[in-house]
């Protein structure tokens, strides 16, 4: 992960390693249900990173991170069980976001394995961001900092 965080390069260095682009787009809003707050759509030649278009700063990143899980676990490849036909035909560049939803949409169910590893992963991704992210004065960061500054037994003050 790079130091400072930065989302965006953290982005681009897993698009490397996987050889495939990887872009993070809000949805139009109204197109998804406000329970489901991100999805990763593996297109033919790319992969597509989803969220909600009200998700910003550290709630944003937490998305992107479990959907980041996703792909380095390997619960999304770039055909994720689907026909390969379909895949083959391009069609999927021609599905609204709407029914990427009912499709391929998870639904924070934490009681399927894949996304409690998503989940836990993507919350240690995430700690160690903030930990290693510039405050710039910010209070919120610095707080944080604070409660996830490592110490002799771990992260956090306690």
């Amino acid at each position: 992960m790079p130091e400072p965080f930065d989302l965006d390069e953290f982005c681009r260095r897993i698009a490397d390693e996987r050889g495939r682009p990887l872009s993070i787009l809000p949805w139009q809003r109204g197109y998804m249900p406000s329970s489901i707050t991100g999805s990763c759509i593996p297109y033919g030649d790319r992969d597509v990173i989803y969220h909600q278009p009200w998700a910003t700063g550290l709630h944003r990143t937490q998305i992107v991170l479990h959907e980041i899980s996703h792909l380095v676990c390997d619960h999304v490849s770039h055909d994720a069980g689907l026909p390969k036909a379909l895949v083959a035909t391009g069609l999927l560049d021609q599905i609204e976001p709407e029914a990427f939803g009912h499709m391929f949409a998870r639904h924070d169910n934490y009681d399927d394995e894949q996304e409690l590893e998503a989940e836990i992963l993507a919350s240690l991704m995430l700690e160690y961001a903030v930990a290693h992210a510039p405050s710039d004065g910010d209070p919120l960061v610095n707080r944080l900092h604070a409660a996830l500054a490592p110490t002799e037994r771990g992260f956090g003050r306690g």
